[in-house]
């Protein structure tokens, strides 16, 4: 019941975030000048990096945390030093991108007030920082509350996007995300809090000891996690960095619409993998039935590319008619748009589903951190080539797509590997 509770609001959470992203760019071209536009876009896209900035803790946390809960073996002490190494890494960003924020708007000369542009800063770690605790919530079985709660937070979103319409200053809209994104991300603290049962007795225990060892314990066997996401974060966003250097002012902006559409209709793909996974743990945890875990992974991969065929069927047919109703624009949309679009989904489809079993069960961190390193610094050739040659923002895309194609090719074989050799020791 769980499981189906959590699918139907994950659904209606992508839904919003959909409505979300593609409200947001529509909005921002009508209402705005090219260079407040491009600020805008350009801060927006930050989002992404600023991910791997909780030091790769997600998923060694989430695996740890994970198999002693199912065991009911919690360590009280090491999740309260885990929460606080976070919250102290949300207040360093916060203070960062919000002088970020400032000095690019600079940059770009852009109309919006400091404080607006400051403002803007903190809500954008705002989204990221409630990010960075849904491994932790998924590992408590509370990835229900989880969702549920993102779910109201993107919805306050969109509200604040329709704000612009009576405030085109863009103060009304941050500071409706201000309060939104403070509050939710309280509450969920608070929330956390109670369901593992940590009182002010258990944080008064932590001693310099505790965060020595804990730290010791979880930023050790983060550090190829950590590198992994920074190349995975470069992977699905390097046009942020490289095309505001490019001579065609529109790579930015074709960039920014490409992955809107890529990262909304696989937000809707990884459903089927984030559902999966947390019946594939307890299986690969409790029962140890590889048999079944292997079943699972494939039913769930298949899936996947079923929603990705559905979705790039869609861009196909009604492209341009969705790009004229969404951008207000014309020349935007094309058939190497599409080509680049199928690459890409279809491939995270199932890379999503390998990765995040492979990471979920721990140990196979350096292995995806080698290949996402080879992957990010192929692209980071082809995007150097693209300066030099002055090529196309989306042929940059679809040649990135090939070496990612490769990226995910390896992986496959690995799995491959893993339960060739399970079957060999019979398991």
């Amino acid at each position: 019941m769980n499981l189906r509770r959590f699918a139907t609001i994950r659904y209606l959470s992508i839904i919003v975030s959909l409505v979300t992203g593609f409200t947001q760019i529509g909005i921002f071209s009508r209402i705005y000048s090219d260079n407040n536009l491009n600020y805008l876009l350009l801060v927006y896209g930050l989002i992404s990096y600023l991910s791997f900035f909780n030091l790769g803790l997600g998923k060694p946390v989430y695996a740890d945390f994970r198999k002693k809960f199912l065991n009911n073996n919690l360590n009280k002490t090491e999740i309260t030093i885990v929460n606080l190494l976070l919250i102290g890494i949300i207040f360093t960003l916060i203070i960062a991108l919000s002088l970020a924020s400032y000095l690019i708007g600079n940059i770009y000369k852009v109309e919006f007030s400091p404080i607006v542009m400051m403002l803007y800063g903190y809500n954008i770690v705002a989204i990221v920082a409630f990010g960075f605790y849904r491994d932790i919530f998924n590992a408590f079985d509370l990835y229900v509350w989880y969702e549920a709660i993102d779910l109201i937070r993107k919805s306050f979103m969109l509200i604040s996007l329709l704000c612009i319409f009576l405030d085109k200053s863009f103060f009304l809209s941050n500071v409706v995300l201000f309060i939104t994104n403070t509050s939710i991300f309280l509450y969920g603290i608070k929330l956390l809090s109670k369901k593992i049962k940590i009182s002010l007795i258990d944080r008064l225990e932590i001693s310099k000891i505790n965060i020595r060892s804990v730290s010791k314990k979880y930023l050790g066997s983060s550090k190829q996690y950590f590198i992994f996401t920074v190349n995975e974060t470069y992977i699905y966003n390097f046009g942020y960095i490289i095309f505001p250097f490019l001579d065609d002012n529109s790579g930015l902006y074709i960039f920014s619409i490409w992955q809107r559409l890529f990262q909304g209709a696989a937000s809707f793909v990884r459903v089927v993998g984030d559902t999966a996974i947390h019946n594939i743990t307890n299986i690969y945890y409790t029962t140890k039935s590889y048999s079944q875990v292997k079943k699972n992974l494939i039913i769930s991969t298949l899936l996947s590319i079923l929603i990705s065929i559905f979705f790039i069927i869609g861009l196909f047919l009604f492209g341009e008619k969705l790009f004229a109703i969404w951008l207000g624009k014309t020349g935007y949309f094309s058939t190497l748009f599409c080509v680049a679009f199928s690459i890409w989904i279809i491939l995270n489809a199932v890379q999503h589903v390998v990765g995040t079993y492979l990471l979920s069960i721990g140990g196979r961190y350096k292995l995806l951190m080698i290949l996402s390193m080879i992957t990010a610094i192929t692209i980071g050739l082809i995007s150097l080539i693209s300066l030099t040659y002055n090529i196309r923002a989306i042929e940059v895309i679809i040649y990135s797509g090939l070496s990612y194609a490769l990226y995910t090719f390896c992986i496959l074989l690995y799995l491959r590997h893993t339960f060739c050799t399970v079957k060999i020791l019979g398991s």
